[in-house]
């Protein structure tokens, strides 16, 4: 019993220590491959937790391997906006001047009713009052009201 609780307490601290090393975001500013190695760390730290025949560097170990790849995948997208795009997708201008784009709307596999909502959240509720709005890689989105971009300087 009392190896039970000591495996845990030290896969505890190890795959803690490993999430503050990867970074601060909450779930929902994860990026994809961000949110893929916390469900892979979740699941290899439970595994040697419970089964004492296991050896705790089982455990211990594929968290280490998995750090390390976040490291290289992380300065890999700071060098390559290609593999960053791949890894992690670009904005999508989703409502421009013109209206609704709905054939990126169908690329994205959103509905109209979808984009409102995420409209909604920001107080937009009629298309006509923005000049843009842009579905960031995130999944939320920003938006520029009419005039808005007139104001734009570099």
């Amino acid at each position: 019993m009392l190896s039970i609780v000591i495996r845990v307490i030290v896969i505890y601290i190890i795959a803690i220590v490993i999430m503050r090393l990867m970074g601060k975001r909450q779930i929902g500013e994860m990026e994809p491959f961000e949110l893929v190695i916390t469900l892979i760390i979740a699941d290899l730290a439970t595994i040697p937790m419970a089964d004492l025949t296991i050896p705790i560097w089982y455990g211990i170990l594929p968290l280490l391997v998995i750090h390390v790849i976040h490291f290289f995948v992380v300065k890999l997208q700071y060098k390559s906006k290609t593999f960053r795009n791949i890894l992690s997708g670009s904005p999508v201008i989703v409502v421009s001047p013109a209206g609704i784009d709905y054939k990126k709307l169908k690329e994205l596999d959103i509905c109209e009713e979808e984009l409102m909502e995420l409209l909604h959240g920001k107080d937009i509720f009629d298309v006509k009052d923005i000049d843009y709005a842009i579905l960031e890689s995130s999944g939320k989105i920003s938006v520029v009201p009419k005039g808005e971009g007139d104001k734009v300087s570099l």
